[in-house]
């Protein structure tokens, strides 16, 4: 009798495996391209420590995911993003030296915001 739930669970467990597949696939090849940027990132940075870049690798995670949102009005889908294409001439030469000089990606702050006349709110 006790075998009855434990049964059932399994079989539970395993068609909702079997009815999001793709999801799972999705979320762990989504999950190794992180470990790879995690690894590659520790290999090219040898003075930081792991957890700095860790928390450098999850930043840019949590700053891909805030570029989009995705909302449901009058049963459409939407997906709005937040980044633009410009080409170098339009970037104030400030930010350009910055990024040239960490060869980093540049998180938008107030000030820049306002330099380049974006309204991110």
């Amino acid at each position: 009798m006790l075998w009855l739930p434990v049964i059932a669970a399994l079989g539970l467990g395993a068609a909702a495996v079997v009815y999001y597949w793709d999801d799972i696939k999705d979320w762990l090849r989504h999950i190794v391209s992180v470990l790879k940027r995690f690894v590659i990132e520790t290999i090219r940075n040898p003075h930081m420590s792991a957890s700095t870049v860790l928390a450098k690798v999850i930043a840019q995670e949590v700053a891909e995911i805030l570029h989009k949102l995705y909302y449901k009005e009058n049963n459409q889908w939407y997906e709005k993003t937040t980044t633009r294409s410009l080409p170098e001439s339009e970037l104030p030469s400030r930010i350009r030296n910055r990024i040239a000089r960490k060869n980093t990606e540049y998180i938008i702050d107030d000030y820049v915001e306002n330099e380049l006349g974006l309204d991110l709110s």
